[in-house]
């Protein structure tokens, strides 16, 4: 299987409509990541979830140098292709928009 796999603590945010189905938000995670959620903590304020996620990257395709640090509770070194990533997830904290 193509890939790695990525292990990453990080917050992130579901839009609105995912965040009224936890279960719902995560069948729509793109196809090309698998996850597993360990944890599970909603946020009232601003619909942040607490996770941690085993992340799958099956997409070489991609451009390798399209990357984006994952932001994490720990300092983590490994990158995250967010174009396999952000179609249903955002990050709630977006140093590389700044």
């Amino acid at each position: 299987m193509f890939g790695k796999i990525f292990s990453v603590k990080t917050d992130i945010v579901y839009r609105r409509e995912e965040s009224l189905n936890l279960f719902d938000g995560k069948k729509k995670l793109d196809k090309v990541v698998s996850g597993r959620v360990f944890k599970e903590q909603i946020k009232f304020f601003g619909f942040t979830i607490r996770t941690k996620f085993f992340y799958q990257i099956c997409c070489p395709q991609v451009n390798m140098n399209d990357t984006h640090e994952a932001c994490t509770l720990n300092r983590v070194e490994d990158l995250v292709r967010t174009e396999c990533y952000n179609k249903v997830v955002e990050y709630s904290n977006r140093k590389h928009h700044a």
